[in-house]
């Protein structure tokens, strides 16, 4: 949904009177809450509403394979006028990447120059919780703190952990990085060992936050190390340096799912760090800390911009 906040803005810009609803998922319903460009989030509704609801447009703007079921409803919408992407669409279109892909939908409606800056919606409420959860964990305002991230959705996206704790090292013993491990309740144990095994230097926060908090502890980072997540595009949408590992090899096709052709981070200086061949397991420790090198300075200061 992050990467989907530059159609949302530029389709309300466009049509400033009309009443949008967004049918999402209950999973990211968090993220969508208060976003100012729709009327309504739904994510539970029976086919009798939805049907006596009388759309004049119904969109699905996704170019990725449709495992949601997205097409289905927008074709039982019964809308007087329905926009998608076909599946033979798909797989024969030049790799681009998704935001520019959901941007080319509102292209096909006539609607001119659409910025592609993401957004994060967050609340006050969300700012205050993160700073709680960076004050409990023993952080201060004056930390260099580094979003690390070792999780992953699919093990097939996850980097091999020992060199996540090799990495961890590194920066914490050379460059005197506080580390904030994030992820889901799947990577606790990740913390937790992430914790043990450094002390203060860590501050663990998987499991504990909403997306929008999540969104706001990112802000506080000076720099996103991980593996290709969403917490990776809430990174991106706040304004945040990454360098991400992508399971991706690099001589592959860049129109697959897993590209960073599609999928890299949007809108920020970023390092995409990727095997050549073979899977993520091939990727150095030292590769990623030659990418993260690109943000230190010479005397291990965060660089502002890279």
């Amino acid at each position: 949904m992050v990467l989907m906040s530059p159609f949302m803005r530029e389709l309300r810009r466009f049509h400033p009177e009309a009443e949008i609803t967004l049918l999402v998922q209950p999973l990211v319903f968090n993220l969508v809450e208060h976003c100012p460009y729709v009327d309504k989030v739904v994510t539970n509704w029976s086919w009798r509403w939805f049907w006596r609801r009388r759309w004049d447009l119904a969109l699905a703007p996704r170019f990725d394979v449709d495992h949601f079921g997205a097409n289905r409803v927008l074709w039982l919408s019964f809308a007087r006028r329905r926009v998608w992407w076909r599946n033979a669409d798909r797989f024969t279109q030049a790799p681009r990447h998704e935001v520019e892909r959901n941007l080319e939908v509102l292209s096909w409606l006539e609607i001119p120059e659409a910025s592609e800056r993401l957004e994060n919606w967050r609340t006050p409420a969300d700012t205050a919780r993160a700073e709680q959860l960076l004050a409990a964990g023993g952080g201060v305002p004056t930390d260099t703190v580094f979003a690390f991230v070792p999780g992953a959705s699919h093990p097939a996206k996850q980097w091999d952990f020992n060199k996540f704790l090799e990495l961890g090292e590194w920066l914490i013993d050379v460059h005197r990085i506080k580390l904030l491990v994030m992820g889901g309740n799947d990577e606790k144990l990740l913390g937790e060992e992430l914790q043990q095994r450094f002390g203060d230097a860590v501050v663990d926060v998987t499991g504990q936050t909403t997306l929008r908090e999540a969104g706001a502890l990112l802000q506080r980072c000076r720099l996103y190390v991980g593996n290709d997540t969403g917490l990776m595009h809430l990174a991106a949408a706040e304004g945040v340096p990454v360098v991400a590992l992508f399971r991706h090899p690099l001589l592959a096709d860049a129109r697959a799912r897993s590209s960073p052709v599609r999928f890299r981070p949007w809108g920020v200086p970023h390092v995409v760090v990727q095997p050549r061949e073979g899977d993520i397991s091939t990727i150095s420790v030292h590769d990623v800390q030659h990418a993260i090198t690109t943000f230190i300075g010479p005397r291990f200061q965060v660089l502002e911009s890279a």
